[in-house]
């Protein structure tokens, strides 16, 4: 299952992108076009840092918050990568809808990832700076998240032409 799941939904996007006219529909809630250009900018630091550590995983070993292995750096990268085509996607799709849904699962990601930092708070290493940068990360991304979603729920829709 955990094999075949990244293909069928990959296939399952392919095919609905297909259908999709990618046109805004009257009075639908547009994304900023700087918003779309920060998330572009987030997604191609992601993806670079994840070839970085996928191509050289040292570097995070030598370098992470916590203990990790060759492998489990390489997971982490994988992990980024998924981040940062997430918000490659995003950033190629102005319309309000389309982003809903995928802020609202980085918002849930983002809340468990901080929950799983604070319950393991003793394997972290407080003394390396990557340990604050990561929970400072965290923290600073589910609020500049929250301020998006509330911001674009509040906006008044235009009325359908």
């Amino acid at each position: 299952m955990y094999v075949l799941s990244p293909f069928v939904v990959g296939w399952l996007w392919w095919r609905n992108q297909q259908r999709d006219p990618r046109v805004p529909e009257a009075g639908e809630s547009l994304v900023p076009a700087t918003v779309r250009l920060i998330a572009r900018a987030i997604a191609v630091g992601a993806l670079l840092a994840a070839l970085v550590v996928l191509i050289s995983p040292d570097v995070a070993v030598d370098n992470w918050g916590w203990t990790l292995t060759p492998l489990t750096a390489r997971v982490l990268a994988c992990f980024t990568a998924q981040v940062g085509i997430g918000f490659l996607l995003l950033s190629l799709d102005p319309r309000w809808s389309s982003w809903r849904v995928l802020v609202q699962t980085f918002l849930l990601a983002v809340a468990l990832l901080l929950v799983g930092a604070i319950r393991e708070w003793d394997t972290f290493d407080d003394a390396n700076v990557m340990t604050w940068g990561y929970v400072i990360g965290l923290a600073g991304g589910a609020i500049a998240l929250l301020a998006l979603y509330r911001s674009m729920e509040r906006t008044p829709r235009a009325a359908p032409a």
